[in-house]
């Protein structure tokens, strides 16, 4: 195997600084055409963990409302 003409060392010491340089206008440029690629598969996996919390959390809402409604009985002023 022949050597590389730049020591892979000197490559990572100039790469390492430009990296945010070229990430920041890069990366609108290439999340577009991903989104929708990362989107599809995504989003059942994402969908059922949510409609599931929706159970638990309107279960709260009773409680909540009741806790607001004594606190204003408490103190009139904190409405």
């Amino acid at each position: 195997m022949t050597e590389p003409l730049i020591p892979e060392e000197a490559v990572t010491a100039l790469a390492a600084p430009l990296a945010p340089a070229l990430a920041a206008p890069l990366a609108p440029a290439l999340a577009a055409p991903l989104a929708p690629a990362l989107a599809a598969p995504l989003a059942p996996a994402l969908a059922d963990p949510l409609a599931r919390l929706d159970a638990p959390v309107a279960r709260l809402d009773a409680p909540v409302a009741g806790l607001a409604d004594a606190v204003r009985r408490l103190d009139p002023s904190a409405n």
